[in-house]
């Protein structure tokens, strides 16, 4: 059914008070006068009232405005909302008793119910709208993606159906999910599904720009760089063979080093051992350094409680004469020596000297183990150090043997040395390069298999059983639109109008809107929005809310008698098309709508069929102002006043 939105009343406060309410309770409601009487800023007055940002009204509006209240009528009741200029991050919500629903906040935030929150839940679509994220992580706000539908500005009216093009992705979301050709359940997969999507082309994206750097090059192309390591390892064994052959060959020129060879093998053999003894001494007498400590540490504490003297504890004998547990004489009671009287345990410092014993020829054993190990280790570190040196004098030695041997051999083995180092780093790059082609085939092998998964998630959301074919509702939404086209007699038109099916916008003998002269647009954009109204109001799977408002059609129109005529067709087909939806209520077919429409004037036969609310130049939209066009002190310019 037609999800119910009415504006019921208004009323504006300035700086002397709230001023007296306007009764919009109609079904159809105008707002008639001349300019600059404040008939757009009534309407705007309502879009702030219900969250959208108005920095700036029109004329006087703007400076006497404080704050806006609107009565509105929704399914669950009947409610106040009230937005202050001076707080206007808030709207207050009243329900029909007057107490007070909270302020919302016109912004979304996270986790906090803001004044779009509250609308859609009013209006049974909260799950709905909020099923949707939009690119960058926006949601459906009230204001922003379903007022639109609602309110036709005298500045867009003419420019473009329902919001600018950069909004296509709101306005056809908001309208398929009005219009039961989506669910919340789809549009949660699809914008899961659009994120995945976006995922992926940027990891496609970045995976070529690597690719392409990668296979831009000659030296970096995944075949030159597979062939280049083939060739670099058989070039690496044939420089490391031909090294070794250059060592061998230095070394079977010198044979007369061979007894320094293997005399500086033993002696490094020495070292080795020297070094091993030397390690065992060290950690054994570390190990009795490990033991000695806890004695001496004993030694200490027991030479601390001796100053604690069993007879300091004599006083006991005088404290207590008679037992605490059974009160008998215990003054002559006979103690062994070094125990407490009372409970006959030994005291403190009774047993000093017997531990004291122990505990030193503990220590003097462990001090003669020390002493002895460290004579060790002081003798391993000598002979450590002697076989040390014996091994630099027959370093230095044999070093003096083969430089003189060896020196022709030099320069030949350090240029076999380099070619092999060189081949091993060319091999190493090369191999960096290798891994990132494996790295991006692994990638791309990853990429393909999440668009796999993409593919299933896109079988499986078919459908569903509960939504409407987009083939019946574009078929009963064209039927009305051609009926109202052709009512209306757009001029230089032969009467086609259907609508887009991929974008839902209006097609009148198949072009676009934007093609359409400035009259015929506003009159397109109308009847497209009347359209939208008339099959929400008879379809009731549809939740577009049944409230439009229209702000200065005829000024879009134009001013010949052509243009007025096409306006008055426009009004006429306008309201036979309402008139016919009020009766149904004759058949209990009644539907709720409201209409309000603010124009310069209106003609009388149209006035008859309609609530009027009058603005005259003296007495406008904000009342009681004593000069509603400009202050007095500031003399407007005639034209008597330019020289002729």
């Amino acid at each position: 059914m037609a999800t119910a939105l009415q504006i019921c009343r208004l009323r504006v406060k300035t700086a002397q008070g709230w001023q007296d309410p306007y009764d919009l309770d109609q079904p159809v409601v105008a707002v008639v006068g001349p300019v600059d009487t404040g008939k757009s800023s009534l309407l705007d007055c309502i879009a702030f009232a219900l969250g959208r940002d108005i920095d700036e009204f029109r004329g006087a509006v703007d400076r006497e405005l404080r704050a806006v209240e609107i009565v509105v009528r929704v399914a669950s009741g009947v409610y106040t909302l009230r937005r202050s200029r001076r707080t206007r991050s808030y709207i207050e919500i009243l329900d029909a008793s007057g107490t007070s629903e909270g302020r919302f906040p016109t912004r979304m935030r996270e986790g906090v119910q803001t004044i779009s929150d509250w609308l859609f839940q009013q209006l049974g679509i909260a799950d709905l709208m909020a099923s949707v994220r939009l690119p960058g992580e926006r949601r459906l706000g009230f204001a922003d993606a379903l007022f639109p539908y609602c309110y036709l500005t005298q500045e867009d009216i003419d420019r473009h159906v329902i919001m600018a093009r950069r909004e296509d992705a709101t306005r056809l979301t908001t309208l398929k999910l009005l219009f039961n050709l989506t669910s919340a359940k789809a549009e949660r997969l699809a914008g899961t599904m659009r994120d995945v999507d976006n995922e992926l082309a940027r990891e496609k994206r970045r995976l070529k720009t690597i690719g392409d750097f990668l296979a831009g090059s000659a030296a970096t192309h995944p075949d030159a760089v597979d062939r280049e390591i083939e060739r670099l390892r058989e070039a690496e064994m044939v420089s490391a063979s031909n090294l070794l052959k250059l060592r061998a060959k230095a070394r079977s020129d010198s044979p007369d080093a061979d007894p320094t060879r293997e005399r500086v093998f033993s002696a490094r053999r020495r070292v080795s051992d020297a070094e091993h003894a030397l390690d065992g001494a060290i950690r054994k007498r570390r190990a009795v350094e490990d033991r000695m400590e806890p004695v001496k540490n004993s030694l200490e504490e027991l030479a601390e409680l001796e100053h604690r003297s069993p007879d300091c504890r004599s006083t006991l004998r005088i404290a207590f004469r008679e037992c605490p547990a059974c009160e008998a004489d215990i003054t002559d009671r006979i103690t062994s020596p070094g125990h407490c009287h009372l409970c006959i345990q030994r005291l403190p410092g009774a047993d000093h000297q017997m531990e004291r014993e122990r505990l030193t020829l503990a220590y003097q054993r462990l001090e003669a183990e020390f002493d002895k190990l460290y004579e060790e280790e002081r003798r391993a570190r000598l002979e450590a150090d002697a076989a040390r040196r014996e091994l630099e004098v027959l370093l230095d030695s044999l070093n003096l043997q083969a430089g003189e041997i060896v020196a022709p051999h030099v320069d030949s083995i350090a240029a076999a040395a380099g070619e092999l180092s060189r081949i091993r780093a060319s091999v190493a790059a090369l191999t960096r390069v290798q891994d990132a082609h494996r790295r991006l085939r692994e990638q791309y092998d990853q990429i393909s298999g999440k668009q796999k998964e993409q593919e299933e998630r896109r079988r499986r959301n078919v459908g569903s059983a509960d939504l409407e074919r987009l083939e019946d509702v574009l078929s009963a939404i064209n039927g009305i639109f051609e009926s109202i086209v052709k009512g209306i007699e757009l001029p230089n038109a032969t009467g086609q109008a259907r609508l887009d099916p991929e974008s839902l916008l209006p097609l009148v003998d198949e072009q676009a809107f934007t093609r359409r002269g400035g009259g015929a647009r506003a009159a397109v954009s109308i009847a497209y929005s009347l359209s939208l109204l008339t099959y929400t109001l008879e379809n009731g799977l549809a939740r577009l809310p049944a409230l439009l408002m229209i702000d200065s059609p005829q000024k879009n129109f134009g001013a010949n008698k052509d243009d007025k005529a096409l306006a008055h067709r426009v009004y006429e087909r306008f309201l036979d098309y309402m008139g016919e939806r009020s009766s149904w209520r004759q058949v209990g077919l009644r539907r709720p709508f409201q209409v309000i429409i603010v124009d310069n004037d209106l003609h009388a036969d149209i006035r008859k069929r309609i609530t009027v609310h009058q603005f005259t130049r003296d007495e406008g939209f904000i009342r009681g102002l004593t000069n509603p066009h400009g202050s007095p002190a500031i003399r407007q310019l005639a034209i008597d006043d330019v020289d002729r």
